[in-house]
C-alpha cells in the first residue's frame, strides 16, 4: 500500500499535492481504526469484557502492532521519497495514536483485573470484605454504558483514574489486613500460613517484605 501511495505522490500530476495526500492518509487512518474496532469487538457483537482475557489481550496487541507497521511503513516511504513530505503527521495519524493510547489503558485495566481475580478464591478469616470491595470496583467499571474503544469519550479517562485509585486503595487494605493478621495471630506458624496464601496470589503490587520482618520480630520476642 505504501509503495502505491509513494508512486502516486511522486508521479501523479493531479493527486500529488499536500492537501490531497493528507486527505488520503486521513481516510486510510480512519479505515484502519474502524477495522481495529470491528476486529476487537467481533464486528460489534461483543464488549471487551465478553472475551477471555488472553483472547482480548491478543486482539489489542494485534491492533497496536498494526499501528506500528503503519507508522514504520510511512517513515520508510518518507525516506525513500525524493520529494519532501510536508504534511502534518499529527493530523494524519492523530486518531490512530489516540486510539492506541486508549487501547494501552484498557490493556492495563485488563491486566489488573486478571491479576486480582486470583484473590476471589482466597479463604481467610476476615478477608471477605476485601473481596466484596474488589468485585464492586470491577462491576462498576464493567457496567459503564459507553464504548470503551471510542477514543473521543473522555469519560473513560476519568473512570480509568477512578479504577486505578480504587485498586491502589484495595492493595493498601490487603497489606493492612496482612499486618493486622500478624498482630492477632497467636503463633508465628499461623502468621506464615496467612502470608503464604496472600503471596501465592502473585500480585506484584502487594509488598509483603515488611510484614515478614514483623513476623521475625514476633518470633524473636517469643524466643526471649
Amino acid at each position: 500500500m505504501m509503495e502505491a501511495i509513494l508512486m502516486i505522490y511522486t508521479t501523479s500530476q493531479y493527486y500529488n499535492t499536500t492537501d490531497c495526500m493528507t486527505h488520503l492518509f486521513v481516510k486510510i487512518t480512519n479505515q484502519m481504526v474502524a477495522a481495529c474496532k470491528e476486529y476487537i469487538t467481533d464486528r460489534g457483537h461483543k464488549r471487551i469484557w465478553d472475551f477471555p482475557y488472553a483472547e482480548v489481550s491478543e486482539r489489542i496487541k494485534n491492533a497496536l502492532a498494526l499501528y506500528k507497521e503503519y507508522d514504520d511503513g510511512f517513515q520508510s516511504m518518507k525516506n525513500k521519497s525524493d520529494k519532501e513530505f510536508d504534511f502534518s503527521e499529527m493530523y494524519t495519524f492523530g486518531k490512530f495514536v489516540a486510539f492506541c493510547k486508549r487501547l494501552e489503558k484498557i490493556q492495563t485495566m485488563l491486566n489488573v483485573i486478571e491479576r486480582y481475580n486470583a484473590m476471589i478464591s482466597v479463604k481467610l478469616e476476615g478477608f471477605d470484605p476485601i473481596i466484596t470491595k474488589y468485585k464492586v470496583i470491577v462491576s462498576t467499571i464493567q457496567k459503564k454504558g459507553y464504548d470503551f474503544l471510542d477514543q473521543r469519550k473522555t469519560s473513560f479517562d476519568e473512570d480509568f483514574e477512578y479504577f486505578t485509585t480504587q485498586i491502589g486503595q484495595l492493595t493498601n487494605k490487603i497489606m493492612e489486613f496482612a499486618e493486622a493478621t500478624i498482630i492477632k495471630r497467636p503463633t508465628v506458624t499461623r502468621c506464615l500460613e496467612v502470608m503464604t496464601r496472600i503471596e501465592k496470589l502473585n500480585i506484584p503490587e502487594i509488598k509483603l517484605e515488611p510484614h515478614y520482618a514483623l513476623i521475625l520480630d514476633k518470633y524473636q520476642v517469643r524466643l526471649n
